[in-house]
């Protein structure tokens, strides 16, 4: 098989939906959640812009703990 009809299959499997969102997850658990509807922490949606910092930064610490 040519290397560019197998790089034509390649791209034929993936499919890339356009998607506003940024998803943050924990064993494959989604634990964070930014989207255009906006803030979710384990699937209870966040309005308070302060808790959203709060529990952003917090993820965001105990990630860099775990590196």
């Amino acid at each position: 098989m040519s290397e560019e009809k197998h790089m034509s299959e390649e791209v034929d499997t993936w499919s890339i939906e356009q998607c506003n969102e940024f998803r943050f997850c924990k064993d494959q658990t989604e634990v964070l959640r930014l989207d255009d509807k906006g803030f979710h922490y384990k699937g209870q949606t966040v309005d308070d812009a302060g808790e959203a910092y709060r529990l952003f930064m917090n993820w965001m610490k105990n990630s860099i703990e775990l590196l």
